[in-house]
Formats: structure tokens, C-alpha cells, sequence
């Protein structure tokens, strides 16, 4: 799917910014905020001691190629994990008009988890340096490789993220005990080691119309629109 006009973009970034995210409950349909799905806000307005520990974690591995979402629940006697493989380019598609189809996942997989596997993941995040504090001022391009994760924990919300080139990026170990439960039968798109020739000869095939920026605040994303 392409996105074709600067217009287009802009409309649907201004939806996202400003939508309700109190909606969030499926994060490929019309009523999604990607914006608000990727900074975790349904996660943050709802976080309060007492609340189950929540995660999820957000892969964009080139935005119009491939993003994988991970929402981790904790539950009595383990967690429940949704994984999504939504179609490429649905985030800039104007959700006031389009059809409902656009939206649909490649795949939505769940499964059950046990407490040992749960608590493998949430120990191997904090291992892999999510309780640092929130990596600012640096921008999340829309056409390169990053994970944010967003959370509620013990009553407390928390983002962070790594992308491509910044500390602990490659050496990340969370995201194989995440494909482990990965039950999406979708090969996960690798960082490529030619990322910015690659952008370019998307642009120059027009496979990749427009992109963004965002960047990491402690509440959660910066809307940082800079199309480009």
C-alpha cells in the first residue's frame, strides 16, 4: 500500500494526534491512533496501582516493509501475549475514509503464556536497559529499524526505546524470547546493513512516498511530524 500525497500524511498524523485513546483496543482498525498505540497511551491513561503489569512492545522494521506489535498482559497464572503483523503502510492511511480492509491484520496470533516465560520477558526487558531513563531527543525514523516498549508496571507507566545505530540496539535479547511465542508465521524483516541506501531507492521507486519522525518523551511520543 502507498500513500501519495503530503496532504494525505499530514491528515493522518492529525487524526492520529488527536484522536481518543481511550478507543485503542485494536490496533489495525479505523478507530486506531497509531500514534497513540505507539506511545502507549491506552496504557498510560489506565495505569494505576493495581492494575495488572502491561507491555507491549512496537517493532517498526521499515515502516512501509514490516511492523510487529507485542501486547503482554499479566494474568493469574501467567500472561496473555497478541502479536499483530498489520499490512505495510496502514499507520498512513487517512482513517476518516478508508475501508475497513486496510486495516486488517496479516496476521493476529495469541497464545498463552505461562509465569516463567512471562517473567523471562519482563526481566530480560529491564536486563536490556528499559527502567533507564526515557531516551530523549533523538528521532525514531519511520523508514529505519526500532523497537519502543511501553508499560505499566507495579502501578507505574514507563517508555523507552532503541533504534538502529544507538547503544544496545544490536545486543537487544528480548526480541528472541518475543518470536519465541511468535505464532504469526511471518518471518520477522531484519536490519539491513544498507538502511539509508535502501530509503533511497524506495524514494527513487516510489515505494516509499513519505515518512516521519517521532521521538520519546516520558509520558510517551513527541509527535514529532517532519515529513520528508
Amino acid at each position: 500500500m502507498r500513500v501519495t500525497s503530503l496532504a494525505l500524511l499530514a491528515s493522518a498524523l492529525l487524526v492520529s494526534a488527536c484522536s481518543d485513546a481511550g478507543r485503542i483496543g485494536e490496533p489495525v482498525t479505523g478507530r486506531l491512533s497509531w500514534l497513540a498505540y505507539l506511545g502507549g497511551e491506552d496504557i498510560r491513561d489506565s495505569c494505576k496501582p493495581g492494575s495488572p503489569a502491561r507491555y507491549r512492545f512496537v517493532y517498526n522494521a521499515v515502516l512501509d516493509v514490516q511492523i510487529r506489535s507485542y501486547d503482554l498482559v499479566r494474568t493469574e497464572t501467567g500472561a496473555t501475549l497478541q502479536v499483530r503483523v498489520p499490512h505495510p503502510g496502514f499507520a498512513l492511511v487517512d482513517v476518516r475514509t478508508a475501508s475497513a480492509n486496510m486495516f486488517a491484520p496479516v496476521r493476529d496470533a495469541r497464545s498463552t503464556l505461562d509465569a516463567a516465560s512471562y517473567r523471562a520477558i519482563a526481566r530480560q526487558l529491564e536486563d536490556d536497559g528499559f527502567g533507564a531513563p526515557t531516551l530523549t531527543g533523538r528521532n525514531f525514523s519511520s523508514w529505519d529499524y526500532y523497537w519502543i516498549v511501553s508499560a505499566c508496571a507495579e502501578g507505574r507507566f514507563h517508555i523507552n526505546g532503541w533504534h538502529n545505530g544507538s547503544p544496545g540496539f544490536a545486543a537487544l535479547r528480548f526480541p528472541a524470547l518475543l518470536y519465541a511465542q511468535d505464532r504469526t508465521e511471518i518471518p520477522v524483516n531484519p536490519v539491513s546493513p544498507n538502511v539509508y541506501a535502501d530509503h533511497l531507492t524506495r524514494m527513487r521507486n516510489g515505494a516509499a512516498d513519505l515518512n516521519f519522525d517521532v521521538q520519546l518523551a516520558p509520558g510517551g511520543l513527541r509527535h514529532q511530524l517532519r515529513p520528508f
